[in-house]
């Protein structure tokens, strides 16, 4: 068995959606996801937006429970925590 996949098909982005890379870090205990914009060149670490759709979540590994974090404490965890995938996304406008 391969343990490889296809990266997901990219689909056209509507008129009310905006694309977006989304990035999960992980460590032995929580899960992170950010939501960045998917504009090109820009830097990814200087460009959390603070909305429902971009907002940094940090996952408990053993309840399940999200909670969102605040822009500085999701960037000072991507020192400690191991970036586990990525992968492009919409959020709407």
């Amino acid at each position: 068995m391969n343990a490889c996949h296809d990266a997901p098909a990219r689909r056209a982005t509507g008129p009310r959606e905006t694309p977006v890379m989304r990035v999960v870090y992980r460590d032995a205990h929580d899960r992170m996801l950010l939501t960045f914009p998917r504009d090109g060149d820009a830097a990814i670490t200087t460009r959390l937006v603070d909305d429902e759709c971009h907002a940094p979540l940090l996952i408990d590994g053993q309840t399940g429970a999200a909670r969102r974090l605040s822009a500085r404490e999701a960037m000072d965890r991507t020192h400690t925590m191991q970036l586990a995938g990525a992968t492009p996304g919409v959020c709407p406008r």
